[in-house]
C-alpha cells in the first residue's frame, strides 16, 4: 500500500513540475506570433485572423472544415496547421451558435486568443 501511495505522490510531483516547466515555455500575445512556424503564421493570418467574434458557427465552418470533435457543442475543436495533435483550436460559442472567443493552443509553444475574455 506504501508503494502504490509512493508512486501516486511521485507522479502528482512530476506532473506539477512539467506543468511548470511548461507554462514557462508557452508564448502569447506578440511573442505567440514570434513562436509560430512558417505554415502557422499562415494558417493564423488566412484563417483565424477571418474568424472574429459575432460570426456565425456556419461561417466557422466555411474558415475551417469540420471540427475534429465538438460538433453542436459550445467548443468545437480543430487542429493546426498539417493535423498536429498538439495543436488544437477551440471556438468558444454563446447559447446563439455566434462566435465568442477564439483560443488556439500548441501545448509548450503558444496560447494565443482573441475575442471577449
Amino acid at each position: 500500500m506504501k508503494t502504490v501511495l509512493s508512486i501516486i505522490v511521485i507522479l502528482v510531483v512530476l506532473g506539477i513540475i512539467f506543468s511548470i516547466i511548461m507554462a514557462r515555455r508557452t508564448a502569447t500575445g506578440e511573442a505567440a506570433l514570434k513562436k509560430m512556424t512558417h505554415d502557422e503564421r499562415r494558417f493564423f493570418d488566412e484563417k483565424l485572423r477571418r474568424i472574429v467574434p459575432g460570426d456565425s458557427y456556419q461561417e466557422v465552418l466555411k474558415q475551417l472544415g469540420p471540427p475534429m470533435r465538438g460538433d453542436g457543442s459550445a467548443r468545437p475543436v480543430w487542429l493546426g496547421p498539417n493535423n498536429d495533435r498538439k495543436s488544437q483550436i477551440a471556438v468558444y460559442l454563446d447559447e446563439t451558435g455566434t462566435v465568442r472567443k477564439i483560443r488556439w493552443m500548441k501545448i509548450g509553444t503558444f496560447v494565443i486568443e482573441h475575442g471577449s475574455h
